[in-house]
């Protein structure tokens, strides 16, 4: 199959470092330059000057669009007028009634449109389909996800950052690919809450995970941002003796009898977690009158 690429970075070049025998690059576009020779050069592939030199030539049967979101509805609708199959990289518009609209086109011109979701092709994940589509873990209860990006210096200057360019921030990013991939375990989805805080650790992150017994190893793992950015430097240490927990606390009540020290005086605490737990409850019940 002929195929031509528009946006030569790293997302592109990732695109094309994963074609196989099958696919035939026809050529290659990009803004830079500079990004297109070096991109052509490395994979033998021809540059293009314009968009019209791709989407006039009818030996093309798909074109890969791996460019900024504000850019990818938009070439994926000329890709399909000139009677193309697409492959756009997630999240295939810089909204919602953008790739709406490419859907729409798809479906009139009876052209494929396939939005780059590569994690769901992770072996991790593969196998966790199978496991689940064969029933052997039962029927879902919930499905937590975190994702976050280690950063580099600049990134809050980048094109990622600024609404217009991007359609949002981490969550139309990197979100996008939880979401995804929970659709791909529950089927189709509705928004019940959702909110959109700006966390940003300059330092590190504390990862705690078992407590030992039936809850698995107990682990802590430091995660402290190195000055240049990008993944951190991990430190983990395990916990496999006895859980000495019980005999602490009773210890730190007894002494704080004797020397009025207050420290195990969490009575506060305690109140607020019920308060909490109170509100949860009530506002469960209400949903469901």
């Amino acid at each position: 199959m002929k195929v031509a690429l528009i946006g030569c970075g790293l997302i592109g070049r990732k695109r094309v470092e994963a074609f196989t025998e099958n696919i035939s690059l026809a050529g290659v576009l990009d803004l830079d330059l500079d990004s297109a020779r070096k991109l052509g050069t490395d994979f033998s592939a021809p540059i293009f000057e314009s968009e019209d030199q791709i989407f006039s030539d009818s030996s093309i049967e798909a074109v890969f669009i791996s460019t900024r979101h504000s850019n990818l509805a938009q070439l994926s609708e000329k890709a399909l007028r000139s009677g193309k199959n697409v492959f756009v990289e997630k999240p295939g518009a810089l909204n919602y009634e953008e790739l709406e609209q490419v859907a729409r086109l798809a479906e009139k011109e009876n052209l494929r449109v396939h939005v780059g979701y590569n994690h769901r092709f992770h072996p991790a994940i593969q196998k966790a389909f199978e496991i689940f589509n064969s029933g052997l873990i039962g029927g879902p209860m919930f499905i937590r996800g975190r994702y976050g990006h280690g950063g580099r210096l600049g990134y809050e200057k980048e094109w990622r950052a600024n609404p217009k360019l991007s359609g949002g921030g981490e969550l139309i990013d990197q979100g996008t690919h939880l979401l995804d991939l929970s659709i791909g375990f529950l089927g189709e989805l509705h928004l019940e809450y959702g909110a959109t805080p700006t966390y940003y650790w300059q330092k590190g992150k504390l990862d705690i995970s078992g407590l030992g017994r039936s809850y698995g190893l107990e682990t802590l793992t430091l995660h402290e941002m190195l000055p240049e950015m990008g993944p951190p430097k991990s430190t983990t240490w395990t916990f496999p003796g006895e859980d000495n927990s019980w005999k602490i606390e009773v210890d730190e009540f007894v002494d704080d009898l004797r020397t009025n020290s207050g420290k195990s005086n969490n009575l506060s605490e305690a109140l607020t977690v019920l308060r909490i737990i109170q509100d949860v409850y009530a506002g469960s019940s209400n949903d469901h009158n």
